[in-house]
């Protein structure tokens, strides 16, 4: 039986993998509002700065004359003498204009608090090289752009006025493993891991160098930062990573096909008529079915519940927590 779970679970996993060009983890598309090429400083600063030191960076933003009256005073003379200066503040420099710098670090983070706060999961990476690939199978024959390193960031801003900074979010730096899966899964290749503890950001790009070259492929040395999801990457890790559980677990065994892990109760429930007040910690109204499915939970009983809206699920539910 835990033969067929294990086909199961990895019959699962695939199915939470989305290894289509909708997938922004496989075809890293260049959007109005949800990413940027960042410029300066190079990557490997960046990615020292904001990952290894636990930096915070500030965006650069054009001079605001209200709030730098006297330095925007000085900039006018200097263009009146015909000797502009272009004053900006701010460390990390992206491609566009600064009006629209400004509206996709906005919106980007708007996109990414509202995940956290609802989700608790943050879409926010700095992408440090890419991977420009194709290949003959299936819907991979037009050009590819996939991120390589990923490292969770996290924007912010004190007030409506103040710049947009950039720091490191409270997770470690990965190898994008929708990539990986689909390298091993597709082309039965091996996609060169990055150890951020140890290895230098330039040392593995460069063996993804040769790794890309000795497929035909191109590797971008560049740094992007993008909204990506990786709910169901979670979901696909927390099967990987607790396989031993899952196939001990009589739940796990049933969903699998295996009747008999969760056998029906041999006693019948008792009257309910019978049951004595002072056992009974019901906190909402609940009719005689709602209350067996009650003493089905308090016997430890796995089971399925149903009905539609309004006939008292979540009640039930309130009731067999308290």
């Amino acid at each position: 039986m835990k033969l067929l779970l294990k086909r199961k679970l990895s019959h699962w996993q695939n199915q939470l993998l989305d290894l289509s060009r909708r997938n922004r983890m496989i075809h890293f598309r260049q959007t109005r509002l949800s990413s940027l090429r960042l410029t300066v400083p190079d990557y490997e600063t960046l990615f020292e700065r904001l990952y290894r030191k636990e930096e915070t960076l500030t965006f650069c933003r054009e001079l605001n004359q209200q709030q730098n009256q006297r330095m925007y005073s000085l900039l006018e003379l200097f263009t009146a003498l015909d000797a502009p200066i272009e004053v900006t503040i701010g460390e990390i420099h992206a491609e566009g204009n600064s009006a629209d710098i400004q509206r996709t670090l906005n919106h980007m983070r708007s996109k990414a608090k509202l995940s956290l706060e609802e989700q608790g999961i943050n879409i926010l990476y700095l992408c440090i090289g890419l991977l420009r690939w194709s290949s003959p199978k299936r819907s991979y024959k037009e050009e590819m752009l996939s991120p390589l390193v990923l490292v969770p960031v996290v924007l912010q801003r004190s007030t409506i006025s103040a710049p947009v900074t950039i720091s490191r979010y409270d997770d470690s730096a990965v190898t994008n493993p929708t990539l990986s899966y689909l390298m091993q899964s597709e082309f039965d290749l091996t996609l060169p891991k990055f150890d951020d503890e140890e290895e230098f950001i330039s040392d593995y790009l460069e063996k993804m160098e040769k790794f890309a070259q000795a497929n035909g492929w191109e590797l971008i040395r560049e740094a992007r930062l993008g909204l990506m999801s990786f709910q169901k990457i979670t979901m696909y890790k927390d099967i990987q990573n607790n396989l031993e559980r899952i196939e001990n677990n009589p739940v796990m065994l049933a969903l699998a096909g295996d009747s008999s892990a969760l056998p029906l109760p041999e006693e019948e429930l008792p009257e309910l008529d019978s049951i004595p007040s002072h056992e009974v910690f019901e906190v909402m109204k609940a009719d005689s079915s709602q209350q067996e499915a009650i003493l089905y939970a308090r016997q430890g009983i796995s089971f399925v519940m149903q009905g539609p809206p309004g006939t008292g699920k979540s009640q039930t539910i309130a009731n067999i927590i308290a």
